[in-house]
C-alpha cells in the first residue's frame, strides 16, 4: 500500500502514523484512573501497550519520524527562535522562559541529535517529478497537504472531552508549524510564523519527547510485570515437584552447609512440561517484551 505512494504521501502517512502512537502511548502512561482498586493516581498499562505495539514496530519508527521532522524544524528556526520575545506578562517567567528556549536552541544541545536528521530531508518535498516517474504539481500536492491537516482539525471539533480537543488540536498545529517552518526559506521565518504556532511547535516537540520516553518506561514495566508473574508462577510448581520428590537422606544430599545452592527455580520450569504448556494461563505468561 505505502509503496504506491509518492513521497510526499508516505511523509504525511508517516506523519500522521506518529502523531496517533505519540497519542496512544499517553494513555497508556496514564490508563488506570485513581480510586478504583485502591489507586491513588493515575497508573500505566503496560500489558494493552505490548498488545498494541509489540507486533507493529513501524508505527514506533514514525513516532521517531516524526520527533525529526519537529527538531529539523526547531534547528532551522533557530535564528528566529533564539531572540524571539517570549512575553506571559510576568517578567520571572519571561526571563525563565527565555533561558529555557535558549538551552533548547543551543547549537551544543542540537549536535547530539543532528546524526538523525538524514531519517528527513524536506528538499525532496513537492519536487517535480516523483519517484515512481509521474510527473506531480507542487501546487496541488501543497494543497492536499492542507487539506488533510483541515479536514482532520474538523474532525477534532466533534470530540466531547474539551481537554482531548485541546490536545490534539496543539500537536496537529504543531506539526503543520514544523512542515512550514522547514518548506519556508530562512528569510521568511520571522514574518511567516505567528506566535501561536510558535507555543504549538515547542509544546508539540515536548510531548513528542515525553511519548518516546514513555515507550522505555512502558517496555520496562512490561518487563518486570512478565517476570514478576514467572516467579509466581514457578513457585507452586517448584514446591509441588520437591513435595512430590522422594525424602532425601543425609548421606544422599549434603545439608545447604555444605556449600551446594540448591537448583534455581528457573530450571525446574525449564525441566516441567506441565508449567511450559498448560499448568500456566496464558495471560500470565507472554513472550519476551520487543526491544524497541
Amino acid at each position: 500500500f505505502k509503496n504506491e505512494m509518492c513521497y510526499e504521501e508516505r511523509v504525511l502517512y508517516r506523519i500522521l502514523s506518529g502523531f496517533h502512537t505519540a497519542t496512544s502511548i499517553e494513555i497508556f502512561l496514564n490508563y488506570h484512573a485513581p480510586g478504583v482498586k485502591g489507586r491513588k493516581r493515575w497508573e500505566p498499562n503496560p500489558e494493552l501497550f505490548y498488545e498494541v505495539f509489540s507486533g507493529h514496530p513501524d508505527r514506533l519508527k514514525n513516532l521517531l519520524f516524526a520527533y525529526v521532522v519537529l527538531l529539523r524544524s526547531v534547528a532551522k528556526a533557530t535564528p528566529y527562535l533564539y531572540h524571539y520575545p517570549y512575553t506571559t506578562g510576568n517578567v520571572t517567567e519571561d526571563s525563565h522562559t527565555q533561558l529555557l528556549m535558549r538551552h533548547l536552541l543551543d547549537s551544543r544541545v542540537l549536535r547530539t541529535c543532528s546524526p538523525v536528521f538524514t531519517a528527513f530531508d524536506e528538499s525532496l518535498l513537492f519536487s517535480d517529478q516523483s519517484k515512481t516517474g509521474k510527473p506531480s504539481s507542487a501546487t496541488t500536492l501543497k494543497r492536499q497537504f492542507k487539506a488533510v491537516f483541515h479536514n482532520i482539525s474538523s474532525l477534532l471539533d466533534c470530540v466531547t472531552c474539551q481537554k482531548c480537543k485541546l490536545h490534539a488540536k496543539l500537536k496537529l498545529q504543531g506539526l503543520g508549524t514544523a512542515l512550514k517552518v522547514l518548506l519556508l526559506p530562512e528569510n521568511l521565518i520571522s514574518t511567516s510564523v505567528s506566535r501561536e504556532e510558535i507555543v504549538a511547535l515547542v509544546n508539540t516537540l515536548g510531548r513528542f519527547s515525553h511519548a518516546l520516553e514513555g515507550v522505555d518506561l512502558l517496555t520496562l514495566l512490561y518487563k518486570n510485570n512478565r517476570n514478576e508473574n514467572l516467579t509466581k508462577a514457578d513457585a507452586p510448581a517448584a514446591t509441588s515437584r520437591l513435595a512430590a520428590s522422594p525424602a532425601a537422606t543425609p548421606s544422599q544430599e549434603p545439608s545447604p552447609s555444605a556449600g551446594q545452592p540448591a537448583p534455581p527455580l528457573s530450571q525446574l520450569y525449564d525441566s516441567d512440561p506441565a508449567l511450559n504448556r498448560q499448568g500456566v494461563d496464558d495471560k500470565m505468561i507472554r513472550p519476551a517484551a520487543p526491544q524497541f
